[in-house]
């Protein structure tokens, strides 16, 4: 769905595009990035990740649209692995790294 303001500044952008020179469209750009960037608040938010409580100091706009949001488990799909197998692979590590002390090759 979109919003006439977006419709506005797309056909803002394809206008600017086609009439002026690339090297000006891609220094607008710069600057609205500059500006993005300079204008945020760094700020400091409470969330939950997995079964974990954490504060996260957000510095830019990206890291606030990556981590500003709580994540259950359902969105960690690779860290509720791990967790499962942790028991496996600490012990088949320890076999490892007690075959690789005794140059003899890992059980």
């Amino acid at each position: 769905m979109t919003t006439p303001g977006i419709v506005i500044l797309k056909r803002m952008k394809w206008c600017m595009l086609r009439f002026l020179p690339l090297a000006v469209f891609d220094w607008l750009k710069a600057c609205r990035v500059w500006v993005t960037i300079h204008a945020f608040r760094p700020k400091v938010v409470e969330h939950r990740y997995g079964d974990s409580d954490l504060r996260v100091y957000l510095a830019d706009p990206i890291a606030q649209a990556w981590y500003d949001r709580d994540w259950s488990e359902a969105d960690m799909p690779d860290i509720a692995a791990l967790r499962t197998a942790r028991a496996s692979l600490a012990e088949s590590s320890q076999r490892r790294c007690r075959g690789i002390h005794e140059c003899m090759p890992g059980v």
